[in-house]
This record gives C-alpha cells, sequence and structure tokens, in this order.
C-alpha cells in the first residue's frame, strides 16, 4: 500500500511531542508571555529574537505543528504563572549564548 502526502502528513503532526520540543515549546511560550508583559523598549530585540530562535527550533523538530494549540494547551496548563519565569531564566541562557557566538563569528570574518 502506498502512502500519501496526506497520510504521511497527519503522521507527522499526530507524533507525540517528546521531552526537547516540549521544552522548545514552554520556552516560546514564556518569550510570548515577557513580550506580551514587556514595558520597557530596550527588551524587545531580545524578547522577539528568542521568540524567532524557538520557532526555528520548532519548525525542525515538529514540523507541522500547531503552535497556537500548543502554546495554549502550556499558557492553561496548572501551575503556569508560577513556572513562567523559570522557564524564562531557563531559555534566556540558551539564547544569549547563541548570540555571543554568532557575535564572535561576525567579529572573526
Amino acid at each position: 500500500m502506498a502512502i500519501s502526502p496526506l497520510m504521511l502528513a497527519m503522521a507527522v503532526v499526530a507524533a507525540p511531542i517528546g521531552p526537547e520540543l516540549e521544552s522548545d515549546l514552554r520556552c516560546l511560550a514564556t518569550f510570548s508571555v515577557m513580550a506580551g508583559m514587556n514595558k520597557d523598549p530596550a527588551n524587545d530585540t531580545i524578547l522577539a529574537l528568542g521568540g524567532y530562535y524557538y520557532v526555528g527550533k520548532i519548525e525542525v523538530r515538529g514540523p507541522g505543528i500547531d503552535l497556537g494549540k500548543e502554546l495554549n494547551r502550556i499558557w492553561s496548563s496548572s501551575g503556569y504563572d508560577k513556572q513562567y519565569r523559570a522557564d524564562f531564566d531557563r531559555c534566556i541562557v540558551e539564547v544569549q549564548s547563541w548570540g555571543k557566538k554568532l557575535i564572535k563569528i561576525g567579529e572573526s570574518g
């Protein structure tokens, strides 16, 4: 039996969310929350870059994922209002690390 592109797409979307993808989704969720709460224009760039960084990772790990559905699932999960700040503290370290690497690459070029 041949597998149609539609069946393949449904299989990809229906794939379970593993721990790495869940972690990336939580990072995107927290960058979105922090961007929405942000009152300091000096933070706009890092919050946007962090969001874009995690969207890219999510697109690679979970192509076709319904971001709106998954972000709403995380935002509405029990205790998220107490967890998002810890997620941000964890996620910002990764974003800043890659930013420093890119700056170093740019300086050597």
